[in-house]
């Protein structure tokens, strides 16, 4: 696929103009009275992302793995490399006063390389050695707001998760969902937030859990971006080219796998849940108008890297891994709409 990247801005900022959060260019967002239809964004909040590529990388750390399975012993090593890639892209579908809606496509894809696995020589590690956990799906966003200063936003994604093209098993193994409606009110230009729900894998297992967002821009310095209870950022904007980010936020997910191993191929069904809690610093900057980057490092602290064994709604943990902490970092490209489409 070829890009111009002049002709690329024009129509990536059309993607933009329909991110779920409304406009968030740092413009002054409308006011939501009673007559007009309420703007979610708070002024501060830098433009969205429409386009974005990321390569991620998680520092040595060592590898405990226990299990009580009869047939699977305990082993420990180190993993050398735990590369990660991403790709995203949203684009407008609806883009009315009263409503607009998005849809997004995501692929994510990530590895694992071991130290002196001939000496090790732990199934598990064996397995995962070098095998690409892919995650590719679609995410449709709504903003619905209302008159005054209500709104509805819903995020819904449906995506293949695992090791799928290399694996015999059905595509509808590898299926995952997720769900967030949210209802918001708009206090004022500078203060918004809203109450809802959310099903995800963000903490490795599939759960239900109640969310809060807020968002808030004390002066033209500082601002909070929170999505309670999986993540809090806090904005620094030195200016409208430069933006620092302190981050803490859960990352998870849940992979469909199939590894090679006597005792672990009688298995219908294996799922390697992880998650993760980290503690960013991010520098972003413009690097022409519509193109930036952005530069990312912290501390990864795991909190859950199991492989279990899924049927129906039985959950058997066949191996539990412990992590150590691990420093990490990431480089992006990304797109965001031109300052001449949002005067």
């Amino acid at each position: 696929m070829k890009f111009s990247f002049p002709s690329l801005g024009g129509i990536l900022c059309l993607f933009l103009l329909a991110s779920f959060t409304g406009l968030k260019a740092q413009i002054e967002p409308i006011n939501c009275s009673d007559t007009s239809f309420c703007v979610p964004g708070v002024i501060g909040m830098p433009r969205s992302k429409g386009l974005v590529f990321l390569r991620e990388q998680v520092l040595d750390y060592g590898i405990r793995s226990n299990s009580k399975e009869v047939g699977l012993a305990n082993g420990s090593g180190e993993v050398r490399k735990n590369r990660r890639y991403r790709f995203k892209l949203r684009a407008p579908l609806v883009m009315r006063r009263n409503i607009k809606v998005a849809l997004g496509f995501d692929y994510y894809v990530e590895e694992y390389r071991f130290d002196d696995l001939n000496q090790v020589d732990y199934p598990l590690y064996l397995s995962l050695e070098d095998k690409s956990l892919k995650s590719i799906g679609s995410t449709l966003y709504i903003v619905k707001p209302f008159r005054g200063n209500r709104y509805f936003l819903f995020r819904g994604n449906g995506s293949l998760n695992g090791d799928y093209g290399t694996s015999d098993l059905p595509t509808a193994d590898f299926l995952r969902f997720s769900l967030s409606p949210l209802y918001g009110i708009k206090r004022n230009e500078r203060v918004s937030y809203a109450f809802g729900a959310a099903f995800s894998y963000t903490f490795g297992r599939p759960v239900v859990y109640p969310v809060f967002a807020y968002n808030k821009t004390w002066n033209n310095r500082w601002g909070v971006e929170a999505l309670l209870p999986a993540r809090v950022w806090l904005r620094y904007t030195y200016n409208d080219r430069n933006l620092v980010y302190a981050k803490v936020g859960f990352a998870g997910a849940s992979y469909n796998v199939q590894l090679q191993d006597s005792t672990l191929l009688s298995r219908e069904s294996l799922h390697l849940e992880k998650s993760e809690l980290r503690y960013l610093l991010t520098y972003e900057r413009e690097i022409y108008d519509f193109l930036w980057m952005g530069l990312e490092a912290g501390w990864r602290s795991n909190l859950e890297f199991s492989l279990t064994d899924v049927r129906g709604t039985q959950r058997d943990l066949l191996i539990d891994n412990r992590l150590n902490h691990a420093f990490m970092f990431n480089f992006s490209i990304f797109i965001v709409p031109p300052r001449s489409m949002l005067e």
